[in-house]
């Protein structure tokens, strides 16, 4: 299902509010009461913020090693209220596809997208990266974003397994086209109760840990702040020099079946 922002549902009555990443503004418009009613997932109504000031500072260090000026295609897992994306978009990306399980969450991104402008280089998907079944065709992405999407131990080999499928290489499969995945996670650490009873706190976060194993050492880990790491996997084209970016078309086809628009 593929949304198109429309500005018309946004509450004008409730108060807005700006998240700053770096000296770009992104507006977020407000919540309405009983929204997250009926949503098997609500984390993506928070931001996190560690976790997507340190994919944004990843992804801006990225643009400014492009060999080429070429505006990519991004692809965002797990957008919530979209921020990410969002910024990705004001900052160059010639298009950035934001994708949630959650509709009603889907919804608010898409009227931040014209809260900020920026509904021309933006289009909304429903997509669940966990289930397994990636609507993508392979390679047709530069890079893919994602921040705080791994907040539970199970959700690390499906996220590394999303990110493969995108890239076109899942099951082993050599990647079709150049890509880059910037991932924010807000560090975690679980607490549990030890043998004398007294509370303890695990030594690394699970699942962060989890989903480096599933990455091996295409990923690379760096600190960011006292509360965030960015994960950035590059995978290479299969021929060196012989995969581009498809530029076909000004919006070239993403999915394997096109997606309802509304």
């Amino acid at each position: 299902l593929m949304l198109r922002p429309d500005g018309d549902d946004r509450d004008d009555a409730a108060p807005a509010r700006s998240v700053f990443l770096g000296t770009a503004e992104i507006k977020l418009g407000a919540i309405e009461a009983g929204l997250r009613s009926g949503c098997d997932d609500v984390t993506g109504f928070e931001l996190w913020q560690p976790a997507t000031r340190a994919a944004a500072e990843s992804w801006d260090e990225l643009q400014k090693r492009r060999q080429n000026d070429q505006q990519g295609i991004v692809l965002e897992l797990g957008c919530g209220l979209g921020v990410l994306g969002l910024y990705c978009a004001r900052r160059g990306a010639g298009q950035v596809i934001l994708t949630d399980k959650e509709l009603p969450v889907l919804h608010l991104a898409a009227n931040n997208a014209v809260a900020n402008n920026l509904t021309a280089h933006c289009d909304f998907v429903a997509v669940d990266f966990a289930n397994g079944r990636s609507p993508w065709r392979p390679g047709v992405f530069d890079q893919v974003v994602a921040s705080d999407v791994l907040f539970l131990d199970r959700l690390a080999r499906p996220l590394y397994r999303a990110f493969e499928d995108v890239a076109g290489r899942g099951s082993g499969r050599a990647a079709s086209n150049a890509m880059t995945v910037v991932l924010g996670h807000e560090v975690r650490r679980a607490v549990f109760r030890g043998p004398d009873g007294n509370p303890c706190v695990e030594k690394d976060d699970s699942a962060l840990q989890r989903f480096l194993e599933e990455a091996g050492p295409c990923a690379s880990c760096k600190q960011v702040g006292e509360e965030a790491v960015a994960v950035v996997m590059h995978w290479m084209a299969e021929t060196e020099g012989s995969a581009t970016t498809p530029q076909p078309e000004k919006r070239p086809r993403l999915t394997q079946s096109q997606p309802t628009s509304v």
